[in-house]
């Protein structure tokens, strides 16, 4: 006998609600799910993977992003970008951009506009307040439409769920920069105070999280440091019906019972049998929860203040 020699084995997202709704007793062999159906579990499904990142360390979702070039005397860097609202009138646009932190003279690009002269890249902005700021489009706007903004200190990545390690690189050298709470980072003496990069403090915000530095970048920090970030990914959504689930081989049980759990009380199940697969369906994220885990010692000792 012979094995297969393949470990690559996975389901797209149709088949994850398929097997979900076999186990709720909804899907019929042989018969098609209805796209209402569909439609609902796949909703039931996304909501659930985001839900999912509270679980465990997810050591499978951990990256690493060098962020290069330093920016001289920047405070923050942003992860991914924002969804804003720009509003145009004659060739000017004006972004509606809550708590923006950025001063006249920074850059942005735009993009994703229907109205393609709202759309530019590293187009200096003139801040008119924290919430507002304006932009020369690339021709004749009017209309309000929301768009998609990077900044030019941005950083082309998703949003971090979290940020696990922080290292100021110098040639072949590494040393790992000190995580400040939001405290901490607002009680600094100069928020503006240059030198070489040694303390960071990260939000995650809603849409783009920003990773503040202190000091801030100086000529030197600039032409000799790098800064590498090992960081918790995002799970990626499963929008079409042909997506492959963006977790190991080990997580695609929880993930059918789970919807099958959620989609069960939607689908009239009630009594011991929808205890009896709520039950599973909790096991079964906790073996796979169990399962992640890392290798390695862990130290303590007291904190020297």
């Amino acid at each position: 006998m012979s094995t297969s020699n393949s470990y690559n084995y996975t389901q797209d997202r149709d088949t994850i609600i398929r097997s979900a709704f076999e186990i709720v007793g909804v899907a019929v062999q042989g018969e098609s799910l209805d796209s209402d159906d569909i439609t609902i579990a796949n909703r039931v499904l996304n909501v659930m993977l985001k839900a999912f990142i509270i679980h465990g360390l997810q050591t499978w979702k951990r990256k690493t992003y060098v962020v290069t070039p330093l920016v001289l005397n920047q405070e923050f860097y942003e992860f991914g970008a924002h969804t804003v609202s720009v509003s145009g009138a004659g060739t000017t646009g004006t972004v509606s951009h809550q708590n923006h932190g950025y001063s006249t003279g920074d850059t942005v690009t735009v993009t994703g506009a229907t109205d393609t002269d709202f759309n530019v890249t590293d187009a200096s902005i003139t801040v008119t307040d924290t919430n507002t700021y304006t932009y020369t489009a690339g021709g004749a706007v009017s209309t309000t439409e929301s768009v998609t903004l990077i900044s030019n200190y941005g950083v082309n990545i998703a949003r971090p769920e979290r940020l696990l390690e922080v290292n100021r690189i110098n040639s072949n050298n590494r040393s790992e920069m000190t995580v400040l709470s939001q405290n901490e980072y607002r009680n600094l003496p100069n928020l503006t105070t240059t030198g070489t990069p040694i303390q960071y403090h990260y939000e995650r915000r809603t849409g783009a999280g920003r990773m503040y530095i202190w000091p801030v970048a100086d000529a030197t920090s600039v032409s000799d440091d790098t800064i590498e970030l090992v960081y918790q990914s995002q799970i990626e959504d499963m929008d079409a019906s042909t997506d492959d689930l963006d977790m190991p081989p080990e997580w695609l049980e929880p993930v059918i019972w789970g919807l099958a759990d959620r989609l069960a009380q939607r689908y009239g199940m009630k009594g011991s049998e929808r205890d009896r697969l709520q039950a599973k369906a909790e096991y079964m994220i906790k073996l796979a929860k169990d399962y992640d885990y890392e290798d390695g010692s862990v130290y303590m000792q007291p904190e020297r203040r």
